[in-house]
């Protein structure tokens, strides 16, 4: 079985549940081609309540940043293309995954790594321009804005580039929901791995290398 450390856990609980919760509730939410800035009336508290879920998740995302700037080694699985010969254990997966051989599953450099730093990237994206949405709404007073009043038209094009990146979110969530399932099919153990404490080896009897030394 593929067992994370139990920060990676956490995080993945957290950005499971903020990132599950923000892509459902858009699907009650009005869109921006209604040619409405708002919501209809029927979708407020919903639209409220994903207001919230954005900010929350950005949070949250900023906190995985962060210690992703400080692990090198989490970097470097995550966007293995920064730094040199990173991308050929995950060109060489992607060749072998076209044969029908899954990767290695886990907290692992190459494809699975690579795949979750471009989620990464699309869920930081819809962060991004989530929360210039509710900033660039038209009526809202943007701090340090120096008297900058956003318009409809400014609006509107933000909330088609977010819309865009959601959908992009989505296909994303999708994929990577199909392929756990794959994986745990194929008995790597990836789902439990990911989000149950790891399991603490017992020693058999008469196997000493699990006991505490003598004093």
């Amino acid at each position: 079985m593929n067992s994370w450390d139990g920060a990676s856990k956490i995080y993945h609980w957290l950005l499971s549940f903020a990132i599950s919760f923000e892509l459902f509730s858009s699907t009650l939410m009005s869109d921006v081609s209604t040619n409405s800035a708002f919501p209809a009336p029927s979708s407020v508290g919903v639209f409220d309540a994903h207001q919230i879920g954005g900010i929350l998740c950005a949070v949250v995302l900023g906190a995985y940043l962060h210690r992703v700037r400080r692990d090198t080694r989490v970097r470097e699985r995550l966007f293995p293309w920064l730094h040199r010969g990173g991308m050929a254990p995950v060109w060489s997966e992607t060749r072998a995954l076209l044969r029908g051989r899954l990767p290695p599953a886990g907290a692992a450099a190459g494809l699975p790594g690579f795949v979750h730093g471009l989620g990464v990237l699309i869920m930081i994206g819809m962060a991004l321009t989530g929360v210039l949405n509710i900033l660039l709404r038209p009526g809202v007073t943007i701090p340090f804005s120096f008297g900058f009043a956003p318009t409809f038209f400014i609006y509107s094009v933000e909330s088609v580039v977010h819309n865009a990146i959601s959908v992009m979110a989505w296909a994303y969530w999708i994929g990577h929901v199909a392929f756990a399932v794959i994986h745990e099919a194929a008995g790597q153990g990836v789902i439990r791995g990911m989000f149950l404490p790891a399991e603490t080896p017992r020693a058999e009897a008469g196997d000493t290398s699990l006991r505490e030394p003598m004093q």
